[in-house]
């Protein structure tokens, strides 16, 4: 932002044209405009849309403090009775000479008066806001901060850094996280002066802070990416490039998969490439056509696996899987080297255990394994859950070896002094978690700023990568960007896409941030601030978010009040940037009212004497950059959204053996394309034989499900037929509709469940999965050795069902839901076979649809866990 023009009488100063008029302190003569005054040239406009020409003086105003007024002073002097301070401004009027104010120990504040320390409320130095309580006596105003918005609002730690208020009583230095005592002031936007040109250095001549290791997306915890995979060609090719393609969109630099455990991990299962100890099969699942499809995008992306649960056979029937370390050790490396010999993939991390406890021996162990098989480049990010293991490494040095990045989930931007004295880089491998309306948008570039300014993290990964899951199941849309209806081809590209890549377009692992004060920090209106440097030092870019409180609430943890104002702000370029001469700039403002402007280009922008002038407004994400490449790629209008289509038919025989068919959703058990050894030729086959080491309590009661379809569902009819493995198997298979719950409650799903048990010829109905609220239940007399065909009618409160084309029951429903999921498992794990599941509209069918929420309010179902 240039300086005002200064304007003396009879300069001419514009020619006239449509929609330009002289205002006060100018005249017309000859098509021109000429200033009348010497003063400050000011261009305004009117409601007619004209441009109005003035010129203007600063008139001194000539203000003193009243009662009642709320003034800006500077702290001077602080004993056990008062603080001393001088009064800079009245208002938003500053002052030409300032007066002197004291605040009294029982004026701190409102409650409590007695407990009042004014060491721990006010130091020399800060800046507070008061209100004028009396004239007091010739040498000073009385004041007082007995409001929530009067206060500290700005103070200096011990190591030089403006600090960041933490709560009513604390404020932390960004530089060592010391904590130190004040009374904080709740500044209110009506107290701060927007027309303040605040001026940030940008330097590396102080040095550089953390090497930066890059933005990510998780696909797992779990199936988040289960209906990805079914999309139309040319619809899977354009979501993949919005999420992977280089300068693209999201331009993601990391991609987390869930190494797959046979067990629910919060949307759904994800198949194990080692069900039994005997068994490797590394084409189960979708997370290696994942990883490949995002390596043919971007080659240089790294590659992170993380387990949730463990097949039932690492824990020897406990559910620990440290009961013998070498089980887990190895059961990870031979994913790894799996990865490498069948899809030809680099891991480039591994973790150890999502959210779940971590055992210090088992870490060496992996550490020594991974060594021993020439796999020294796979590095170990621990532990995936808290602060815990940070205490461990301080205390072990051959831990701390093994471990070569500290992995946390959601820590609100905010890390521990003793993580940091480790040395380790620090990452918040899992956050956001947040339904991808502009509010998640917002939540998503707040983080990616405020994880390294507040808590020194250099990574930040996105659960989940992609919300291409069921709506109806937990966590509804919280990934990136959303792609649930593979039957249509419709997708939608979320506002979290575009804030990832006002970051990742512009950088790329290996990066260096600059040193705090230098080029990272707070923003004093609100907002934060970072700046990156190419490996070379050639290329500079700076990300500068403003995201208000309410518009940037993440699910978790909860977010503490502040605020956030227009502001404007000179960028200050020094050391070997002062000779950079022009930048880029791309924009995105976040509304709420449905019409964004996100990832937009402005022109280049001319940078005379080092200094870049920017007005920011709030809810905004402003990217400064040197580097010339960056798109907001785009894709013609996906098809529009229709509803699941019926009737379904599946027979399974378009499918390669071991892979997870379209459409289903396995919420319990692992349920894979096997070959027959009857007519049936390829049929759905349940594979999970024990409990497993299980992540969430579902997998603990020892059933499977399976579901498909449209949670809207009321009036419907399936038909599949059912098997029992004669070695290794279940004991009953069933049949279900309206199936209500899925994800860490799948087990307490209520519907419509049919089940039978062919062994000893009987059916029960049941309104529930657990089978505790049993409807009926009797013999079957045409139970038959081998395949049965069982068939299920829901219409409104009557139910039919029949076994082989025979009626079993007939009944009145009382309580179930009234619409769901169709669902099919089993009544314990074993082996099962499923074949031509075919699911029809009755003639009663109707369609309870399911709400969607479109960028309205944020929206979660709480992650439930044991």
């Amino acid at each position: 932002m240039s300086a005002p023009r200064i304007c003396v009488p009879g300069q001419r100063i514009c020619h006239i044209e449509n929609g330009t008029t002289a205002g006060n302190g100018t005249y017309q003569r000859n098509g021109f405009i000429y200033s009348s005054m010497a003063g400050y040239l000011k261009t305004n406009k009117t409601e007619d849309g004209q441009v109005l020409i003035e010129i203007k003086r600063d008139i001194e105003q000539n203000v003193v403090p009243s009662v009642d007024a709320v003034v800006t002073a500077r702290v001077t002097n602080v004993n056990p009775r008062f603080c001393k301070c001088l009064i800079l401004s009245v208002g938003k009027i500053g002052l030409s000479e300032p007066f002197r104010g004291q605040i009294r120990k029982e004026d701190v504040r409102a409650t409590e008066k007695d407990k009042v320390e004014m060491y721990k409320s006010f130091r020399p130095g800060d800046i507070i806001v008061a209100r004028v309580l009396s004239l007091g006596d010739a040498h000073s105003y009385l004041l007082t901060t007995a409001e929530n918005e009067l206060g500290v609002v700005m103070a200096t730690s011990e190591a030089g850094a403006n600090m960041d208020p933490i709560s009513w009583c604390e404020m932390k230095c960004p530089k060592t996280l010391a904590i130190e005592h004040r009374k904080v002031a709740k500044v209110q936007p009506k107290y701060i002066h927007y027309a303040e040109d605040v001026t940030y250095p940008v330097d590396d001549t102080s040095g550089y802070g953390r090497r930066f290791d890059g933005i990510g997306g998780l696909s797992g915890g779990g199936a988040t990416s289960v209906l990805l995979q079914n999309y139309p060609e040319q619809q899977r090719n354009e979501i993949l490039d919005y999420l992977f393609k280089p300068n693209f969109g999201a331009s993601l630099h990391l991609l987390k998969v869930e190494i797959g455990g046979d067990a629910q991990s919060t949307e759904g299962t994800e198949a194990s490439h080692m069900h039994n100890s005997w068994d490797e099969n590394y084409n189960r699942g979708y997370e290696w056509w994942l990883m490949k499809e995002a390596k043919k995008r971007n080659p240089n992306i790294l590659l992170y696996g993380l387990p949730w649960a463990w097949p039932g056979w690492i824990g020897n029937g406990t559910r620990d899987p440290y009961t013998d370390i070498e089980l887990p050790a190895n059961y990870i490396l031979k994913w790894i080297l799996g990865a490498k010999k069948y899809h030809n993939l680099t891991i480039d991390f591994i973790g150890i255990w999502n959210e779940q406890a971590y055992d210090v021996k088992y870490i060496k162990l992996l550490r020594k394994v991974l060594d021993n098989n020439s796999l020294q480049h796979v590095r170990i990010v621990a532990a995936d859950g808290g602060w815990g293991i940070v205490n461990d490494i301080n205390n072990d040095s051959d831990l701390a070896k093994a471990i070569d990045f500290i992995g946390v989930h959601y820590p609100g931007t905010e890390s521990v002094m003793s993580a940091i004295q480790t040395g380790k880089q620090l990452w918040s491998s899992e956050d956001y978690s947040t339904f991808n309306d502009n509010i998640g948008g917002g939540c998503w570039a707040r983080l990616l700023n405020q994880n390294y300014v507040n808590g020194r993290f250099t990574g930040t990964i996105s659960w989940n990568l992609i919300a291409s899951y069921y709506d109806a199941l937990p966590f509804a849309r919280n990934g990136l960007m959303t792609a649930n209806s593979p039957w249509s081809g419709n997708y939608v590209v979320n506002s979290p896409i575009w804030m990832s890549a006002h970051t990742t377009q512009f950088t790329l692992p290996g990066w260096k941030y600059l040193s705090h004060g230098s080029g990272v920090g707070k923003l004093k209106y609100g907002g934060s601030y970072v700046s990156l440097v190419s490996p070379d030092g050639k290329e500079l870019t700076i990300v500068i978010e403003t995201m208000s409180h309410d518009h940037s609430i993440c699910v978790r943890p909860p977010l503490p009040a502040y605020t956030v104002a227009q502001q404007n702000i000179t960028i200050k370029l020094g050391g070997s940037f002062a000779k950079i001469t022009e930048v880029t700039a791309w924009y995105s403002q976040l509304k709420f009212d449905g019409k964004n402007d996100t990832f937009m280009q402005k022109v280049d922008i001319k940078v005379p004497n080092g200094l870049i002038h920017l007005r920011l407004d709030v809810d905004q994400v402003v990217t400064i950059t040197t580097i010339k490449v960056g798109q907001k790629g785009s894709y013609p209008n996906p098809p529009p959204s229709k509803p699941f289509p019926v009737p379904y038919k599946e027979d399974f025989e378009a499918y390669a053996v071991s892979s997870q068919p379209k459409y289903l959703s396995q919420q319990l058990g692992a349920f894979e394309v096997q070959r027959s050894n009857g007519d049936h030729g390829q049929i759905l086959r349940q594979m999970v034989l024990e409990t497993p080491v299980w992540w969430c309590k579902a997998d603990h009661f020892n059933h499977t499900l399976n579901v498909i379809g449209d949670f809207g569902w009321t009036d419907i009819s399936v038909s599949v037929d059912v098997q029992i493995g004669k070695e290794n198997g279940t004991d009953g298979v069933f049949l279900a509709a309206r199936v209500d719950k899925g994800g860490c409650q799948s087990f307490y799903a209520n519907g419509v469940f049919f089940y039978i048990f062919p062994a000893a010829k009987m059916y029960s109905l049941t309104y529930d999965l657990s089978r505790t609220q049993l409807v009926a239940k009797g013999p079957i007399s045409n139970i038959q050795d081998g395949w049965n065909n069982l068939e299920l009618i829901v219409e409104g409160y009557q139910l039919r069902g029949s076994v082989n084309g025979q009626l079993t029951f007939e009944h009145t429903i009382d309580k179930a839901p009234l619409s769901g999921f169709i669902g099919m498992g089993t009544s314990s794990y074993g082996i099962a076979d499923f074949d031509n599941l075919h699911i029809f509209d009755t003639n009663k069918s109707t369609v309870i649809s399911y709400e969607e929420h479109i960028d309205e309010t944020l929206y979660f179902v709480p992650r439930h866990k044991p």
